[in-house]
């Protein structure tokens, strides 16, 4: 965690790494801060979560998918940090400002994911899991 004075911008993690080490339930990865900065900009930072991934392989026999082995699977699923101070945004009409059925405030902007990316695997038990990881954030309305 970083803490600190920065006028009129927050105190964020700029540099850090991931340490991974195992402990009785698995793997655990921990995220160790190497330097603090003053940001006032919205950005993407790394955010790592562990799955488990289920690999299958066909029984020649059979035909039919056999659990071959089950792994842990690790994704930078991001995460928005930092601010949008300054960048207010305008009120906006539904569904075109010339006939305007619906008037939508408009306000502060907050810092929130802008594009994402979708990973799909196979989860323990043969459940499809779908995870979505921020490519990108950006100043966006509340």
């Amino acid at each position: 965690t970083c803490g600190g004075k920065c006028d009129g911008e927050s105190c964020e993690p700029v540099t850090h790494e991931f340490l991974s080490f195992e402990d009785p339930n698995g793997a655990v990865l921990v995220r160790k801060v190497e330097k603090c900065g003053c940001v006032d900009r919205c950005y993407r930072e790394d955010y790592f979560v562990s799955y488990w991934e289920e690999l299958a392989a066909e029984n020649e026999t059979e035909r039919a998918p056999v659990v071959q082995s089950v792994r842990e699977k690790v994704i930078n699923v991001g995460r928005c940090r930092g601010g949008c101070s300054g960048v207010f945004l305008p009120d906006r009409c539904f569904p075109s400002p010339s006939t305007c059925f619906l008037r939508i405030p408009g306000g502060q902007a907050v810092c929130a994911p802008a594009t994402s990316t979708v990973y799909s695997f196979t989860g323990v038990g043969g459940v499809p899991l779908s995870v979505a990881s921020i490519a990108s954030c950006s100043c966006m309305a509340a």
